[in-house]
């Protein structure tokens, strides 16, 4: 059943990765019989002219990319999420440990009861926007520590977190002990960049709209986007290969 469901909601994917190729084939094949049936030059005969003749495909092409562009923006985000979801559990056999279905921030369980919370992490440079570390007592359960970022980076050669612009509070029988301001800290934690590249919710789980307040959220705060920008302006771009592919 989770194998059949999975399938179920990759089906928009496969949908419009398919398309263009479809469109493609779908015009050479019906011009080729056309005219190896000799009716292009009955058309011509009658007075009609290549670009009416074309017309009918062009339109069909334009209404084949309309249909891609919403299948991308208003369905795909949905079945993305879940059927990365469901390909973790198929391929682990478990609950995968971070969320799939969050969209602004992302959660995922850590090792010794620790739980992150990032608005956005670039795994080409490990870099971490808005980070939350949150560490967890068992007995009694509650929070123990956590530490917040506006910005963390990955040092290689000590191994260590580099967090700026944040701050750390203790808790004590889930009371604050203890908060501290600070403009830079090092902190070394179990949880190494590849950890966080294992599932990454990317820009295909993000509708049109949802990917631009990223993108401008993340400028404002003096990130590289480049990439997000990339993958907007392709969110653009590929229900057009239709068209393109029909011409």
């Amino acid at each position: 059943l989770v194998v059949a469901n999975y399938l179920a909601f990759l089906v928009p994917t496969v949908v419009n990765s398919v398309a263009p190729l479809a469109a493609l084939v779908a015009v050479m094949f019906t011009f080729a019989i056309l005219q190896k049936t000799s009716q292009v030059v009955a058309l011509k005969a009658s007075g009609q002219s290549i670009y009416r003749m074309a017309a009918p495909a062009l339109v069909g092409s334009i209404l084949l990319s309309a249909v891609v562009f919403l299948n991308q923006d208003y369905i795909m985000p949905f079945t993305h999420r879940r059927q990365n979801n469901l390909r973790y559990l198929i391929r682990k056999g478990q609950e995968p440990p971070q969320t799939f279905y969050q969209t602004s921030n992302q959660w995922i369980c850590g090792s010794d009861s620790r739980i992150f919370n990032y608005s956005y992490f670039d795994p080409t440079s490990n870099l971490f926007a808005r980070l939350s570390v949150i560490d967890l007592s068992k007995e009694p359960y509650g929070i123990k520590r956590r530490f917040y970022a506006r910005r963390a980076w990955w040092d290689a050669g000590p191994q260590e977190w580099v967090l700026e612009n944040g701050w750390e509070s203790r808790f004590e029988d889930q009371k604050p002990s203890l908060y501290e301001a600070f403009k830079e800290r090092r902190v070394s934690l179990e949880e190494h960049p590849d950890y966080f590249k294992k599932e990454l919710v990317g820009s295909q789980s993000l509708t049109l709209n949802q990917l631009r307040r990223k993108i401008s959220d993340l400028s404002r705060s003096g990130f590289d986007v480049v990439e997000l920008k990339i993958a907007f302006q392709g969110k653009i771009a590929f229900p057009l290969t239709c068209l393109v592919m029909v011409m």
